[in-house]
């Protein structure tokens, strides 16, 4: 059974309802049956201890009672008996959920359901997992985790954080995009003296890019793991980068350099 819930106050491009899945399970908790006698545990050889549970029927009730002893009555007292059939709870909710079927005596194979909604932040977590799982370079996972922390801080501030990836299209991350580029400043590199106020520099084309990238990547495994249609951040374009400049050697840094050389590595020269 699922319940739709209606949402009255959310972002512009926020989604207005969710579905809860209200689905029940078709067993009851295990539990220790333990005989008493005003109000406490009595070893008798007429009261057995035993673990129960119920099963559902095919309308839904718990109707099916089931009791397994599996040798806790052969223990003479109150603590050992308690232990054994506590452990015996937690292995039969252990195969229960697993999918043990007390009536076939047989296991139900699990199959992986895929998730109709699947939110931003759950499903970058997701692809970031099979990057990862990938035995990606340390430096690139690094990357993949940096931008994507950086694009999710900026969901939440945004609200759409709980957007469907579905949802969330090129005009969202447009958005994210001209924000690094014109307003997202780093913070600055050295600390201000008193009575100094400090701005941060605003960030490089070359590492406005390499956020493009990483998400990029991100947004491929999304596709090809069909929770989205499409990776449209790949078609943006790189904005310009900033020209890296080699600075010549001095005539002095050279002479420093020579002298250096002919000590340490004259083949070098």
């Amino acid at each position: 059974m699922k319940i739709e819930v209606i949402l009255k106050k959310v972002p512009r491009k926020g989604p207005r309802s969710y579905s809860v899945c209200m689905t029940k399970k078709p067993y009851s908790t295990p539990k220790l049956y333990v005989p008493k006698q005003e109000g406490k545990p009595v070893i008798d050889p007429k009261r057995p201890w035993y673990v129960y549970f119920y099963w559902r029927n095919e309308e839904g009730v718990l109707k099916y009672k089931f009791k397994f002893k599996k040798g806790i009555n052969l223990h003479e007292n109150v603590r050992d008996r308690r232990q054994v059939g506590n452990a015996l709870v937690d292995a039969y909710k252990e195969a229960l959920e697993r999918g043990w079927n007390p009536r076939t005596k047989t296991v139900a194979k699990k199959t992986v359901a895929r998730e109709d909604f699947m939110t931003v932040e759950k499903a970058l977590h997701y692809a970031y997992k099979i990057k990862k799982n990938a035995k990606k370079s340390a430096p690139t996972l690094n990357s993949y985790e940096f931008h994507m922390n950086r694009l999710l801080d900026w969901c939440k501030n945004k609200g759409y954080l709980g957007l469907n990836i579905t949802d969330f299209n090129i005009d969202h991350f447009y958005e994210f995009h001209d924000w690094l580029r014109f307003e997202y400043l780093m913070q600055p590199k050295r600390k201000p003296k008193k009575g100094e106020v400090l701005e941060g520099e605003p960030l490089s084309g070359t590492s406005v890019n390499n956020h493009k990238r990483s998400l990029s990547a991100l947004f491929t495994t999304l596709k090809n793991e069909r929770f989205i249609a499409s990776n449209f951040i790949k078609d943006i374009p790189m904005v310009d980068e900033d020209p890296v400049n080699n600075k010549a050697f001095t005539l002095e840094d050279l002479k420093i350099i020579r002298t250096e050389l002919q000590k340490s590595d004259p083949y070098l020269i």
